[in-house]
């Protein structure tokens, strides 16, 4: 799931990132969602939500294995990756404008530098000077807003497993979404990781970097099952 703020950007800039998934033979689902100028949220999370429900209608055409779905993205793509995810069915977001129907499953997360707490996030926390962010709708309520699209909100016992890459001098989204997430996780006893990169921004990882990071995916996929090992 691709980023941008969930304001710009769309599936095809994020190809390249698709080719370490497709060297070992997976099936890989590149999707595009609403962004803020076609809809407000929840919008985009409900077009991850339906795409998930689609991968499973699929399933027999492309031969995917619905054990097996790993859902994966960066930045506003992290987030709607954790929310496609961590969410159940009866969830309520912003105020109820969407209620998860029944809900298929998720074998892991894969989180790259995604917010997990709106929050404590500045760049979208209301002012009295300045309008919320752009995808955020200024009639809802706005701490209902912020709290139905936290992920945080939604860790639970029996959650998917959820790995995190983050960099450790994150400006963009500060390295302590990640580790609160983490810390939940670990609290209600999810099988979780949290890869920190030193001195790394927002996703500038080098290229040894990502061979790296690729690595303790593999190993953290293979942790959860062998099932769902990238092997």
């Amino acid at each position: 799931i691709h980023g941008g703020g969930f304001i710009v950007e769309d599936k095809e800039s994020r190809q390249l990132r698709l080719l370490p998934y497709l060297a070992r033979d997976w099936v890989v689902v590149n999707i595009n969602y609403r962004l803020a100028h076609e809809s407000k949220a929840p919008g985009a999370v409900v077009d991850c939500l339906k795409a998930l429900e689609w991968v499973y209608d699929n399933a027999e055409k492309y031969k995917i294995d619905t054990n097996r779905v790993v859902v994966s993205g960066d930045s506003a793509g992290g987030h709607l990756a954790l929310m496609t995810g961590l969410l159940k069915e009866g969830d309520s977001l912003c105020g109820g404008k969407h209620v998860v129907g029944e809900k298929n499953k998720v074998a892991a997360i894969i989180n790259w530098y995604g917010i997990t707490d709106f929050t404590l996030h500045a760049a979208f926390k209301r002012q009295l000077t300045k309008k919320p962010h752009d995808w955020f709708d200024p009639n809802d309520d706005y701490g209902e807003v912020t709290r139905s699209l936290s992920p945080v909100k939604y860790v639970r016992k029996g959650a998917a497993p959820v790995m995190t890459i983050h960099g450790s001098n994150d400006p963009a989204v500060l390295p302590i979404q990640a580790e609160l997430l983490h810390e939940k996780l670990r609290e209600v006893g999810v099988r979780e990781k949290l890869v920190m990169i030193p001195g790394k921004k927002h996703g500038n990882f080098s290229d040894e970097e990502r061979v790296m990071i690729f690595e303790e995916i593999e190993e953290f996929l293979g942790a959860c099952s062998p099932e769902i090992s990238l092997d």
